[in-house]
């Protein structure tokens, strides 16, 4: 069995598939540069609020999502589906921008599924 994110790799990498699972915003993101003639099947696998899964260290003092602010946060991609969730929420409902906080990307650029610019790229997690 494959897991999902080196399905989406592979898939936007080298169109190995006729038919694969797909991060919606890295397909967004390739179709956009004109990177792949790609089409979305609109098939929901998961039906969750990502922006409910944060996870804060139990030692952080952080209670609310404003104090988010100045913090080093984590995610395998910066445009994974769930961190673009997450940011947007975090934006409307709390006044928390993506500038307010200081991202870290598991995936070194050689290893992302649709690496964002270089001018916009958070730091690799070491």
């Amino acid at each position: 069995m494959i897991h999902p994110s080196e399905i989406f790799w592979r898939q936007l990498r080298f169109a190995e598939f006729d038919v694969s699972e797909m991060s919606m915003s890295s397909l967004i993101i390739s179709v956009s540069r004109g990177e792949h003639p790609l089409v979305a099947i609109p098939v929901f696998t998961m039906r969750k609020f990502f922006h409910t899964s944060i996870i804060v260290r139990t030692d952080s003092g952080i209670t609310a999502p404003a104090e988010l602010r100045g913090k080093r946060i984590g995610v395998p991609e910066y445009q994974q589906t769930w961190a673009i969730w997450a940011r947007g929420v975090l934006q409307h409902e709390f006044d928390v921008h993506a500038r307010d906080i200081e991202w870290f990307m598991e995936r070194n650029p050689d290893k992302s599924h649709v690496a964002p610019p270089a001018s916009r790229r958070p730091r690799a997690c070491a």
